[in-house]
């Protein structure tokens, strides 16, 4: 669970608490937010959720780019699989130019230019209030997790 408190440091914002609550339910082998995980965020007017990895360290970044050049059928096919299409894909920051060592006409190579990559759904928040907020918690996740198969792979981690 993510804390309550903002880091107001460097913001103009001083309010300091956040209006949503958080949580990563990370790989096991993760110690901090750089590992594939799942994504539960509530506020008082949605809720997000998903899964796979945010920001990862330079080394694992060129690992992710590495498994989705070397396997393009296998991104490809979790790319076009119609969870992840209605999920609205994968998602995240990504660079202006391809990577260093990338082809600019390299398959996938709008995936190869991502920082980030992840699933992400949005729902009402009445759900939060609802019973079946673990259930539908639970189908998102199961459709994140074969993006997060995908980086487990490409990172030589285990996937339970």
């Amino acid at each position: 669970m993510f804390r309550i408190y903002r880091d107001t440091r460097f913001s103009k914002d001083k309010t300091p608490y956040k209006t949503h609550a958080a949580c990563h339910f990370r790989h096991e082998a993760g110690r901090d937010a750089h590992a594939p995980g799942f994504y539960l965020h509530i506020k008082t007017d949605h809720i997000s959720f998903g899964g796979g990895i945010w920001r990862p360290p330079t080394k694992q970044l060129g690992l992710i780019r590495e498994f989705i050049a070397d396997n393009p059928s296998a991104w490809g096919k979790l790319t076009q699989s119609s969870s992840v299409k209605r999920m609205g894909g994968i998602q995240g920051d990504s660079l202006k130019r391809p990577p260093h060592g990338y082809n600019p006409d390299a398959r996938h190579i709008e995936d190869l230019k991502r920082k980030s990559f992840y699933l992400m759904t949005e729902v009402d928040a009445e759900l939060a209030l609802s019973s079946a907020l673990v259930s539908e918690s639970a189908k998102v996740f199961r459709k994140a997790a074969k993006l997060n198969f995908l980086i487990s792979n490409a990172l030589e981690l285990p996937f339970k």
